[in-house]
């Protein structure tokens, strides 16, 4: 297991306590950043302090942080990873669901009051699912502000490709949709697909293991839990059949 690698494809500033676990597991960690996210310019509205603010990532967070000091507004997450980065901002009223846009739904009709003033949701230019007409068919009114968008990477890294063709890359770890389309596009576009039988893909959800299933992998694991612990116990398995 000496000198194999374990890819995460996440930015940087989202990826330190994942490298440290894949460490902690036997291998090296890569960081390929095959999205960086860029915060918007547009100011949010204004909001009073009863205003529930809703989050999807941790990126949303960060974002809408970095606009305005405003920190009383009662805060729903959509999973632990989130509701953290929200409390590392200064936000003090937290609701966490377990990690995904069904469970976030479940708690803002049950939290959020149909007939008052609408949640304001902080989300990314790319969205998988539409929130706010979720919820809207369900009565619940939800205002949107657009705080930052994800770009693709123009190209792989010379580090994993290298690592891709000594068939050092034990894994790579998914965490959204979106980054695993981009990796599986860049791949393919490299003439790389066919050397991942060697690798394993680590995926947070299922929705993520479908936009890489058409990579040869040599297996494939979903988190239990869609969230940086899940993800994290997915390296046991890796680490188990390298023996």
């Amino acid at each position: 297991m000496s000198g194999r690698i374990i890819a995460i494809a996440r930015p940087p500033e989202d990826s330190a306590e994942i490298a440290e676990a894949v460490r902690a597991a036997g291998f090296t960690p890569l960081v390929e950043p095959v999205l960086s996210i860029e915060a918007l310019d547009a100011a949010p509205p204004e909001s009073g302090a009863g205003r529930s603010l809703i989050f999807t990532s941790a990126n949303g967070v960060r974002a809408y942080a970095g606009r305005t000091a405003d920190r009383r507004q009662p805060v729903y997450a959509v999973g632990p990873n989130t509701a953290d980065e929200a409390r590392r901002a200064g936000f003090g009223e937290i609701s966490a669901a377990a990690g995904t846009a069904d469970d976030l739904v479940d708690i803002l009709l049950k939290n959020c009051a149909k007939d008052g003033e609408p949640p304001l949701y902080v989300r990314g230019a790319e969205i998988s699912k539409d929130l706010r007409k979720i919820v809207g068919a369900q009565g619940l009114r939800m205002d949107e502000f657009v705080a930052y968008r994800s770009v693709p990477a123009q190209a792989l890294s010379l580090p994993l490709l290298r690592a891709v063709d000594a068939k050092a890359l034990a894994g790579i770890m998914f965490f959204s949709v979106r980054g695993a389309g981009v990796f599986r596009d860049l791949l393919e576009q490299y003439g790389r697909a066919a050397r991942m039988r060697t690798t394993k893909a680590l995926c947070i959800s299922e929705a993520v293991l479908q936009s890489v299933s058409v990579l040869p992998f040599g297996g494939s694991l979903v988190a239990g839990t869609p969230d940086r612990h899940g993800m994290i116990k997915l390296l046991e398995h890796v680490k188990v059949s390298e023996r």
